[in-house]
């Protein structure tokens, strides 16, 4: 009765996920990538999900929201955005609708690996070195 109770503990203890992973490589499916900007601060981004239909990278349907025109002023006037969605290298980043605070390298990728049936390529968000705090 000990035995299975023992492997089960420690078999959950290796199952469960850390935020180690959280900056594996993610620009393994870009064609082109550019840096757009380093936080040195942390910024607020908030939790979301895609809706069914949009588009979403590498099969992470999980991203952080920034509004860019307060937090990243620079970013949204080179781009021309208000808003933007940044995806992170994996999905365990925080419950939907979570509030946190990040920060990271932010770049641009170019990629076809965006969850829809056409061949086109699709501009992305994506962060490394992603630094989140509650």
């Amino acid at each position: 009765m000990i035995k299975p109770i023992i492997y089960f503990v420690v078999l959950t203890f290796f199952s469960c996920s850390t935020r180690d992973d959280i900056n594996q490589d993610i620009f393994s499916k870009c064609n082109e990538r550019e840096v757009r900007i380093v936080l040195k601060e942390a910024i607020p981004a908030t939790v979301k999900s895609i809706e069914d239909g949009d588009y979403f990278y590498d099969g992470n349907r999980f991203y952080l929201e920034v509004d860019a025109e307060i937090h990243l002023p620079e970013l949204a006037n080179k781009d021309s955005v208000s808003i933007i969605r940044i995806f992170a290298p994996a999905n365990n980043i925080g419950e939907i609708g979570e509030e946190l605070m990040v920060k990271g390298t932010i770049s641009t990728c170019v990629s076809g690996a965006h969850g829809r049936l056409t061949n086109n390529l699709h501009l992305f968000y994506l962060i490394e070195n992603l630094k989140v705090t509650k």
